[in-house]
């Protein structure tokens, strides 16, 4: 062979695949598989929107049909009959013709494909494919009576993302566009509208057993709140007591001699607890409450996981300058959380409402404060920690750079603000009165 040829023994480019890795993961890993199910389950879940989307308008436009022929045949039948009672056995010259007998066929409506009917016909083996661990590949759902977003959104399925795609549908009977992938959840649905009852303000009759409960509540967490701002007013007196200078442990030992002092007089101790470290801006997850725990401990993740999403706002630094609350150690919250409890009820028809609520009111204090590290933020929110490090928040308009927040503001006030310093550390000579006295004294 010639030396610009490739020997018998040689591989040839051509022959080398530069996919062969990507291909063996793809087939390998079972990826492949995962897809094409996904393709199916998809292409499936449009099929049968398009069926019963097409079903319906055809229906509808049959039962408009079946309208007007009957009132077509009906206005003929009258006619005939009124010919008929005027001028039928009877000698009459000037009589009109009789009317022509209306023959036209009349519509038949069918019967309208449904999820109902597509999942209990031929789809009937997917329906019945789970088991006590694996739910069925597709599953039928249909709301027993009318029910609020609050009752539709317990079902584990579907969350609060349904309540978006319920908004879509405008009219009775209609279907979303196309198989929707329901936000917080991995679920695909097919949605219709059977009917809608908008929301309207209740019969005092139909709400009667509910109030006086909700007003004891009510008047529960108002009360808690006076006491708790009144302990607050304590603490604050026991550790000026002290003085600024003393140490930590002597004002905790004040604080607690105020709470103690309180619940003497309250005849009820205040439940004191810590959540622990938690980034304010980005609350943490919610705590899992598990089967395996105790009440107690379900009661006290409860009570962690309120905390942590709504604890921070309490004392979190405003750009209010009548308020005086910030996220230092010691501070307290500027109002009171108010979480009343909701017990679990059980309809006429069955449907179970879960009880929400821990029954506490909370007052909110700063006990630690430490910078996190980059590593605990995402990389969205530490760019944006480090922009409003840089340029501030510029919420607010200002007239002077020095007035405006963040570090790169403050450089430019320094430079452009502080023109004697400019002068000084520059010798810049300028026209005013000063510099040019002072020229002349130099002179």
């Amino acid at each position: 062979p010639k030396d610009d040829e490739p020997k018998d023994d040689e591989a040839k480019d051509d022959d080398v695949d530069p996919d062969a890795a990507d291909r063996a993961l793809f087939v390998d890993k079972g990826w492949r598989e995962i897809l094409i199910r996904q393709r199916f389950i998809e292409n499936l879940l449009d099929d049968i929107l398009k069926r019963c989307r097409k079903s319906a308008q055809d229906a509808s436009m049959a039962k408009i049909a079946l309208e007007a022929w009957e009132k077509t045949k009906a206005a003929n039948d009258l006619a005939l009959k009124t010919w008929d009672e005027k001028y039928k056995g009877k000698e009459a010259p000037d009589a009109e013709p009789r009317p022509e007998v209306f023959a036209d066929e009349k519509p038949v409506v069918s019967a309208e494909i449904t999820f109902e009917s597509v999942l209990a016909g031929e789809l009937a083996d997917l329906v019945a494919s789970g088991d006590e661990k694996t739910p069925p590949a597709i599953q039928y759902w249909k709301t027993p009576k009318p029910m609020t977003r609050l009752e539709y959104e317990a079902n584990k399925n579907f969350g609060k993302g349904l309540q978006f795609e319920l908004n879509r549908l405008k009219v009775d009977g209609a279907y979303n566009n196309v198989p929707a992938q329901l936000r917080t959840r991995l679920t695909k649905v097919l949605v219709r509208r059977i009917s809608h009852t908008p929301q309207r303000v209740l019969e005092y009759d139909e709400v009667a057993d509910q109030v006086f409960d909700r007003f004891v509540k009510k008047r529960q967490m108002d009360r808690a709140s006076k006491q708790l701002k009144a302990l607050q007013e304590e603490i604050t007196k026991a550790e000026a007591a002290v003085g600024d200078d003393a140490t930590d442990e002597a004002k905790a030992a004040a604080a607690a001699g105020a709470i103690a002092a309180v619940a003497k007089r309250l005849g009820a101790e205040p439940l004191v607890e810590t959540s622990g470290l938690f980034i304010g801006n980005a609350p943490p997850p919610a705590l899992a409450i598990e089967d395996g725990m105790s009440e107690d401990e379900k009661a006290r993740a409860a009570r962690r996981n309120l905390v942590w999403l709504q604890g921070y706002e309490t004392v979190r630094p405003t750009t209010s300058l009548q308020d005086t609350v910030s996220a230092e150690v010691g501070t307290f919250g500027r109002t009171v959380l108010t979480d009343a409890r909701v017990e679990a009820k059980t309809a006429p028809d069955g449907t179970v409402t879960e009880g929400r609520g821990t029954g506490y009111a909370y007052l909110v204090r700063v006990a630690g404060r430490v910078y996190p590290s980059k590593h605990e933020f995402s990389p969205r929110r530490y760019t944006q920690h480090l922009s409003s490090a840089v340029f501030g928040s510029k919420t607010r308009q200002h007239k002077y750079l020095r007035d405006y927040e963040g570090r790169f503001f403050q450089a430019l006030a320094h430079w452009f603000d502080d023109m004697e310093w400019m002068q000084t550390k520059f010798d810049l000579q300028t026209n005013s009165e000063m510099d040019v006295l002072e020229r002349r004294e130099r002179r």
